[in-house]
């Protein structure tokens, strides 16, 4: 049976790392890594204002190295 190992509802509960790595030789999957980003922006916003009144109880930081290459290009 396969489960969720990403948790990524329990994201701003709890103290966590995730760290997501892109290729720098191949663009391929950076389209996963974009949709990632925006869901993850999405779901703590999200989070924070319907459960938490508009804070989460703990802080959230987003280090964005090479941000912009994540997004997919057209």
């Amino acid at each position: 049976m396969s489960y969720d190992e990403l948790e990524l509802d329990t994201l701003g509960d709890r103290k966590t790392a995730l760290f997501l790595i892109m290729s720098d030789t191949d663009d391929t999957f950076n389209f996963v890594i974009a949709i990632l980003q925006s869901q993850l922006f999405n779901l703590l916003c999200d989070k924070a204002d319907d459960e938490y009144n508009g804070k989460l109880p703990v802080h959230v930081r987003f280090l964005l190295d090479e941000f912009a290459n994540s997004a997919t290009r057209s």
